[in-house]
């Protein structure tokens, strides 16, 4: 098999995980691997396909590979004279763990930081700057820099990405360690009473699943207008929060958030906040699974799924119905 036959299989495996059929996904996707195993972007998409069917032992080795993608993980040190941490015994050594993909996916996997901590390191983390006052709050005996420019920290004995860590965990769906996980350092100052909904609709354009994910403007404005109580925008131009802890002192006082697949949701389900997540039924992340509407990382979460062509509307109105049922 040529590299150009390897790049269409790719791009099928991809469409087939995309519209969820998986089992296909995976077969043509685990050919195209047997074939041209020193391809990290096909060992990356078996291993996506894999997480969504919720098979992580066998999924975090093939997902290993999205590190030798570039496009992935510019951020991540090239030339760093340290060896990367693989399993090898943690006691009394010093790791530094650096920030991978988005705000979300740190909030996701910062609950692993205790699992690492029990082997004994030292730990240095690397977090983007919006995040590090809540983690500093919440794992006081981490020490935990900015990811922003020239860092200087001590020499580590090994070094690995938050995303690395379930993975390097053994992690399974039936060892997820539980939220709640986070708690703000401040509170909401002036709550106001009655009950109280965050929302958000959109998330970053930027995003590649972006236009999927966010809810066109009419459908917004439909479930906002719907939804009980009053209802209160959770991005920073709606809160004037100036990081995620004063978000998460905001999101402590709500009593339900309603968001798309955004940084939001995971806040609200590391503080153990009832969230009511809208999901696209085209290209939903992995960590969302297939068909349920519970899920294993956030247990106060509900998942609304819209359909298989895009549309919102019947998952929206469910999501209302149940608001209202909830707040009255």
């Amino acid at each position: 098999m040529d590299e150009g036959s390897a790049a269409a299989l790719l791009k099928q495996g991809i469409e087939c995980t995309r519209t969820g059929h998986l089992a296909a996904g995976e077969a043509i996707l685990r050919s195209a691997v047997a074939a041209h195993p020193d391809l990290p972007d096909l060992r990356r998409v078996l291993g996506l396909n894999l997480l969504t069917q919720g098979r992580y032992a066998e999924a975090w080795p093939f997902y290993e590979a999205r590190i030798a993608v570039p496009w992935l993980t510019d951020g991540l040190p090239r030339d760093f004279p340290f060896p990367r941490w693989q399993g090898e015994d943690l006691a009394g050594r010093h790791v530094t763990i650096f920030p991978e993909q988005g705000w979300g996916d740190q909030i996701q996997f910062i609950r692993f930081l205790p699992a690492l901590a029990a082997f004994g390191a030292r730990i240095t983390l690397l977090a983007p700057p919006l995040l590090v006052r809540l983690f500093r709050h919440n794992f006081p005996d981490v020490q935990i820099f900015p990811a922003d420019g020239a860092v200087d920290f001590a020499d580590p004995d090994y070094w690995l990405t938050l995303v690395d860590l379930p993975g390097r965990l053994g992690v399974t769906l039936n060892t997820i360690p539980a939220a709640p996980y986070l708690t703000p350092p401040g509170r909401w100052a002036n709550v106001p009473e009655g009950p109280k909904v965050g929302l958000v609709t959109k998330g970053n354009p930027n995003n590649e699943r972006d236009r999927w994910r966010s809810l066109p403007d009419a459908v917004a404005d439909r479930l906002r207008d719907g939804l009980p109580g009053r209802v209160f925008g959770l991005l920073p131009d709606a809160t004037g929060a100036r990081d995620f802890a004063e978000t998460a002192a905001v999101v402590d006082g709500l009593d339900l958030v309603v968001a798309v697949d955004t940084a939001a949701a995971h806040l609200a389900g590391a503080m153990g906040k009832r969230c009511f997540l809208l999901l696209s039924g085209v290209d939903t992340d992995w960590r969302w699974m297939r068909d349920r509407i519970d899920s294993p990382w956030y247990p106060n979460h509900v998942l609304y799924r819209g359909g298989a062509d895009g549309a919102w509307d019947a998952a929206v109105d469910r999501l209302i119905g149940d608001a209202r049922a909830l707040l009255g």
